[in-house]
């Protein structure tokens, strides 16, 4: 491809006129939104996870705590809403007498568009 031709390109390309696209407010903002995990641990009979997130806008994301099964990974409790950006949110787990098991924390958000991101945990494997 020539120089003028791939300047004509641009120049068109820049001269499209750009769409704002308004969404509810459940969704993260914007492709660069990031999403952190902190470390899972078990303190006394709890399981606890926490979770932040950073450029996403008004959107929301959630944090869940999952325990290993033979079928995959099991989500537990109700979630936990992070809202707003940079501050560490906490999740934890009651888990007295449920045996040994494998737990993680996931954090999810869906993006404008539909797009699902997805952040997990380290893995721990403890007696409840």
């Amino acid at each position: 491809m020539s120089k003028r031709v791939l300047t004509a390109i641009l120049v068109a390309a820049a001269t499209v006129p750009l769409t704002a696209v308004v969404s509810a407010p459940v969704q993260a903002a914007t492709a660069k939104c990031e999403l952190h995990i902190g470390l899972t641990s078990k303190s006394g009979n709890y399981i606890k996870g926490y979770g932040s997130k950073l450029n996403c806008g008004t959107g929301v994301s959630w944090l869940q705590i999952q325990r290993k099964r033979w079928y995959g990974w099991e989500n537990l409790g109700p979630e936990v809403t992070v809202r707003g950006s940079g501050r560490d949110v906490g999740i934890s787990y009651f888990c007295k007498g449920t045996g040994k098991h494998t737990w993680r924390t996931k954090h999810s958000a869906r993006l404008v568009g539909g797009d699902a991101l997805f952040k997990f945990s380290n893995e721990i494997r403890v007696t409840c």
